[in-house]
């Protein structure tokens, strides 16, 4: 079996992010208010493009992009590049962030570094076979897919442009090459938005990534924006869980269902 190529972390690198935590550990327990020691995690959202139509997308839909033109995209990279040693997790949200110009090329800069730190959102639409074996080979350090829907009907009514049994046939494609070049890298997670119609189907959803590997899941209820509900001004009306009925409902799929999937997930949230 082919191994994951591992180059060796240079000791100068080692080093800067060692004392940058202890640095980090040592403000923290002084409750220093002005810090030294560089930020050791970092979140970034690269712009709103996306390939799916969610209709529940809080987001705008203007195309902003950080990364464009090449020029400031350029710039933007070396800035980010100063962090790379010191932190534990860079996260990069969309949009969808397979479909964002420049992505590539961020991901080439990170690759510079051993340790895997890229931690990214995805619809999940978009993993080919290259990409798989990219995500497995830099190593990045988790992906989180959105899926919201335990059957391929509502699933593919709440994301439209995208399709349940091949988001799930990606997923089995990342397990894939894992198994194939003995990684645990990246850990493959959930994230379920909760809706009107879709939270009955949690049950079902829930098997699901049991099923496909998924190591922890998180249930969110769908935030309303000026964005969203300015596409569609029903959609508080219709997808909103504010009935006491239906919370109560709700609450009580909750209480059956998450002890019976603990032991199958790190963390459900």
């Amino acid at each position: 079996q082919e191994l994951v190529p591992r180059k060796p972390m240079t000791t100068d690198t080692e080093r800067a992010c060692r004392d940058n935590l202890r640095l980090s550990q040592l403000e923290y327990e002084q409750r220093h208010v002005y810090l030294y020691s560089r930020p050791r995690c970092l979140s970034l959202v690269l712009g709103n493009a996306c390939n799916i139509d969610c209709p529940h997308c809080y987001q705008a839909k203007n195309g902003d992009n950080l990364l464009r033109p090449p020029e400031i995209g350029e710039e933007l990279r070396r800035e980010l590049m100063a962090f790379y040693p010191y932190v534990s997790t860079l996260r990069i949200q969309g949009g969808e962030v397979f479909v964002i110009r420049g992505f590539r090329e961020l991901i080439d800069d990170v690759a510079q570094f051993v340790r895997p730190i890229l931690s990214i959102s995805t619809n999940g639409t978009l993993i080919d076979d290259e990409w798989a074996e990219r995500l497995v080979r830099t190593p990045f350090s988790s992906v989180t897919v959105s899926i919201d829907g335990g059957t391929r009907a509502t699933y593919n009514r709440l994301r439209k442009g995208a399709d349940l049994d091949q988001v799930l046939a990606n997923i089995d494609r990342v397990q894939r090459w894992k198994a194939k070049l003995r990684s645990d890298k990246p850990y493959l997670d959930s994230f379920f938005v909760i809706m009107r119609s879709n939270f009955r189907e949690i049950p079902q959803y829930l098997e699901l990534m049991h099923q496909h590997g998924m190591i922890a899941v998180a249930l969110q209820t769908m935030e309303l924006s000026p964005e969203n509900t300015a596409r569609i001004p029903t959609l508080g009306a219709d997808e909103a869980i504010a009935d006491r009925c239906e919370v109560e409902e709700l609450h009580a799929i909750l209480r059956d269902v998450l002890p019976r999937f603990r032991k199958s997930f790190r963390t459900i949230r």
